[in-house]
């Protein structure tokens, strides 16, 4: 895990990256970069994905005040979830493209939420990992929902 950072409490203005094709983002759901429905983490049955939506982070490694406000959402979501009895996993986002100064680091964006969750008290075993290497909210949407869809084949459940 990347060391703790510190945050950045004003964004930058971003520019919008270049859109990948819908044939490029589908490219992305059988690699390395994906979570996977079939990890050791993802139980067979029903199960709450809470998906923590990237933001911007500095060179540094800096991220926005709003993850680390969203992080704590979050854990308390997971906690009340598995304190009502149910499974529950986390499932953060953001990748990494050097045209788009949203992340102008080398490390997706997913990593820093990550560690934005373990500061805030979010267990380890309860990330489903990797995250999501997506670079815009259309495309956390378009991940997400094969990764659940997938989860939810996985369970005998309905495609969604």
């Amino acid at each position: 895990a990347p060391p703790r950072r510190g945050i950045r409490r004003n964004s930058p203005t971003t520019e919008m990256p270049p859109a990948r094709s819908l044939a490029q983002i589908r490219a992305l759901y059988n690699t390395a970069d994906m979570p996977s429905a079939e990890s050791e983490r993802v139980p067979v049955g029903p199960l709450l994905l809470l998906l923590h939506l990237g933001g911007t982070n500095d060179e540094n490694g800096q991220v926005d005040a709003d993850i680390p406000q969203r992080a704590q959402v979050v854990v308390q979501l997971y906690r009340h979830a598995i304190a009502a009895g149910r499974r529950a996993l986390v499932l953060t986002s953001g990748g990494v493209d050097p045209d788009f100064s949203f992340n102008p680091t080398t490390m997706p964006h997913w990593v820093y939420a990550e560690a934005a969750l373990l500061d805030a008290g979010m267990e380890e075993r309860a990330l489903l990992l990797p995250g999501l290497p997506a670079l815009h909210t259309v495309e956390e949407a378009l991940l997400c929902r094969e990764l659940a869809s997938r989860i939810a084949s996985r369970a005998g459940c309905a495609n969604l």
